[in-house]
């Protein structure tokens, strides 16, 4: 049998497959559903008691009786019709499997041809890979990194174009990173996705960080410098006000006496006596926190003596 034969086969078979005669059931049990439905229809009706429910009892086991009957004909009818039917299907069966073997044995056969063509196809744009890199001095990129998609409809030369579109690409981008003040940093960035651009953003951003970092940490002790002034600063006013005021209970005004001038001639009335009369008060800082205000008190604290001092208060001893 030739080719032609064998793809005309269905064709000229059209009476492979034929029907007789469809089984005649339907008929049949339309005349015994009449009956059924007269022999049935008093359970709609009849009412159940105790002195005829035995008798009600016996005819539902008669119902019973006869439904199972027309299941075993119903069965065995079923079974004569679906019995041919199910014949064919196993023959059918049969014949279309010779179709999916056979499919399945040519696949495979196709199959090692066309991977042996693709495979000869990759080994060639590799090579031309490999001499591309090779002459560019490009050592950090794979084959695979390029992630060509080698099938048989794409050409040898479109995919060895391909290749030197990316190599080229990666040529430019080195130049590119090789001015750059952080070279070194972004050049390992973009060896990882080869994206000059995310490279460059990458390390810029890593610098930015260390930076806000290093800034922090300088704010951070500058804050801490300043709070411990401000607080040994209040300790010393405090220590300086608990001297004062332990000591003006018990030390009497210290007498300072000037000595007069003598000139030729008294142009100024005579000295007066001054004596030290030592005191302390109390004062309060309006702020929001102790901080703010220990930080208030640090800076207006030499205005305070200053402008104390012109009006004739020391402070101190």
């Amino acid at each position: 049998m030739n080719d032609k034969e064998e793809m005309i086969i269905v064709n000229d078979n059209q009476d492979l497959i034929v029907i007789n005669q469809l089984p005649v059931i339907s008929e049949q049990l339309d005349k015994v559903k009449a009956e059924i439905q007269r022999r049935t229809a008093f359970a709609d009706t009849v009412t159940v008691s105790e002195e005829n429910r035995q008798e009600i009892k016996k005819m539902r086991a008669a119902m019973n009786a006869e439904k199972s009957r027309l299941d075993e004909v119903y069965k065995t009818a079923l079974e004569k019709v679906i019995a041919p039917i199910q014949a064919v299907q196993d023959k059918y069966k049969d014949c279309v499997g010779l179709y999916t073997k056979a499919n399945s044995q040519l696949k495979a056969k196709i199959d090692v041809i066309e991977d042996g063509l693709k495979l000869a196809k990759e080994t060639s744009v590799k090579e031309y890979f490999e001499e591309l890199v090779t002459a560019k001095n490009i050592d950090f990129i794979s084959f695979e990194q390029l992630g060509l998609k080698i099938t048989l409809s794409v050409s040898e030369k479109k995919l060895k174009e391909q290749v030197n579109n990316i190599v080229e690409r990666v040529a430019t981008d080195l130049k590119a990173i090789d001015i750059q003040e952080d070279k070194e940093e972004i050049l390992i960035e973009y060896k990882k996705h080869l994206n000059v651009s995310e490279a460059v953003s990458s390390v810029a951003a890593r610098h930015k960080a260390i930076q806000a970092e290093k800034e922090r940490k300088i704010k951070q002790e500058e804050q801490r410098a300043k709070r411990i002034a401000v607080a040994q600063a209040v300790e010393e006013v405090a220590r300086q006000q608990a001297q004062v005021q332990s000591g003006s209970d018990n030390v009497k005004p210290v007498k300072t006496v000037k000595e007069p001038v003598h000139v030729e001639q008294q142009l100024t009335p005579p000295q007066v006596e001054v004596n030290k009369y030592p005191f302390n008060f109390s004062a309060y800082i309006e702020a929001t926190s102790k901080d703010e205000a220990i930080e208030k008190l640090r800076e207006f604290k030499l205005k305070l003596i200053k402008f104390m001092e012109s009006e004739g208060v020391h402070y101190g001893k």
